[in-house]
């Protein structure tokens, strides 16, 4: 699962040259035993990555996991796809692995190639038998850890729950048996599965499947997360065995925000603030839309609305609010607000920059963020006879006859 990404306002930024970087983790494998190639793409265009002949081997030409993270620094942006091939090695010895490649930006790009070394497991058959008798704990184990232990009430706090399972084995979970999150607002409320990836720990080789949750502390203290606990069947071989695991509880201390300033949103993380108007020109009664767009890595709950000045010559209307699944990366969700501005009078109407405080969790203090100024031409009415501008202060000067030019009294006699 994963989100792909939304350019703030209508800033154009520019971007890192294309590559694309081929890695594993160990450079000798076994013969037989599957692990896993991450193919990682850099560009703003990023095609699909070719899956290279590899004699010796099997690569599957389709990725078993998929991530996407993208990040501004200093106005460059870089947009990163990374993809992890399943590998089957047939025969001990040197292998090695032509360059994968994919169209990057219009361009033909390929990794660099890759050479590891296939083990052959010359044990004797009945060794063989005996070693593969797996303890109850190299069948499967489970980690739960959080990011940080320290944390400021309301900064967000990443859980990973992490289940690895032997790749020999399959496994049947049982429902419940998520940790207690007391004191914290969790988001999404039930953990978000993450792709499956294969790793080794003390010689054995595992699939690893993630459950991940941000959580949001909401009182401060010392709080306590969990304990997990997985249940369910694991069959190894042709035997089927049910099974617990049970981590221990993690703690998290959360402290206090300093004493914020008249103009705190009452946000905490990292948050960015955009201004755009969906058209820069209109007539004086006719409404242009002003757009208020907040994303960051704060609970996206929690963001507050931002204060707009006053506009003399334009009425206001109370604003819609609406959150957008996709932002600059990731976990950052982007909440926008929508504004009716109806201007009075023909003339520029100048939208002042508008500014969001928030309190930077990793600076330790508060910081302000504003938007570019914007100007909406209003340009003189079509009829300025038939004009009615009408909002917060009502229709002044109206006719006796307010029923007149192309309005007509309702017809009450009609069928």
């Amino acid at each position: 699962m994963f989100r792909l990404v939304a350019c703030l306002g209508l800033c154009v930024f520019t971007s890192h040259a294309a590559t694309l970087t081929a890695t594993f983790n160990d450079s000798t494998v076994s013969r037989g035993v599957p692990f896993q190639i991450d193919v990682e793409a850099v560009g703003n265009d990023i095609g699909e990555v070719i899956v290279p002949d590899v004699p010796g081997a099997t690569i599957a030409s389709q990725p078993i996991s998929t991530s996407i993270q993208a990040s501004i620094i200093n106005g460059v942006a870089s947009l990163s796809k990374t993809f992890g091939f399943r590998v089957i090695t047939e025969k001990a010895g040197s292998l090695s692995i032509p360059p994968f490649s994919a169209n990057i930006d219009g361009a033909r790009v390929e990794s660099a190639p890759l050479t590891l070394t296939v083990s052959e497991d010359r044990t004797p058959k009945a060794a063989q038998r005996n070693r593969r008798v797996l303890t109850a704990d190299q069948v499967i184990f489970t980690e739960i850890r959080t990011d940080k232990i320290e944390a400021f009430k309301g900064e967000p706090v990443q859980l990973n729950m992490e289940i690895w399972l032997h790749s020999e084995c399959r496994i049947r979970p049982l429902p419940g048996g998520m940790p207690e999150v007391t004191g914290f607002y969790a988001v999404p409320r039930v953990p978000e599965s993450q792709p499956k990836r294969f790793d080794t720990r003390d010689g054995q080789t595992y699939e690893v499947f993630t459950l991940a949750q941000t959580l949001y502390p909401t009182t401060t203290g010392e709080l306590r997360i969990g304990p997990w606990t997985l249940s369910g069947y694991v069959a190894v071989g042709s035997v089927t065995r049910e099974v617990e695991r049970r981590t221990d509880p993690v703690f998290v201390t959360v402290k206090p925000l300093p004493p914020p300033p008249a103009n705190f949103s009452g946000s905490v993380g990292k948050y960015r603030i955009a201004a755009e108007l969906r058209r820069n020109q209109t007539e004086p009664g006719v409404p242009a839309t002003f757009v208020l767009r907040v994303e960051g890595n704060g609970n996206p709950d929690a963001v507050g609305e931002p204060e707009l000045p006053e506009l003399p010559g334009a009425f206001v209307d109370t604003p819609k609010r609406a959150q957008k699944k996709k932002g600059q990366t990731q976990s950052e969700p982007a909440e926008e607000f929508s504004y009716r501005l109806t201007p009075t009078k023909p003339g520029d109407l100048r939208i002042p920059s508008i500014e969001y405080c928030y309190f930077d969790a990793d600076a330790g203090e508060y910081t302000t963020v504003s938007t570019a100024p914007l100007v909406l031409q209003v340009v003189g009415p079509r009829k300025p006879e038939g004009q009615i501008v009408i909002g917060e202060g009502g229709a002044p000067n109206l006719t006796e006859n307010p029923l007149a030019g192309d309005i007509l009294p309702i017809d009450s006699t009609a069928a």
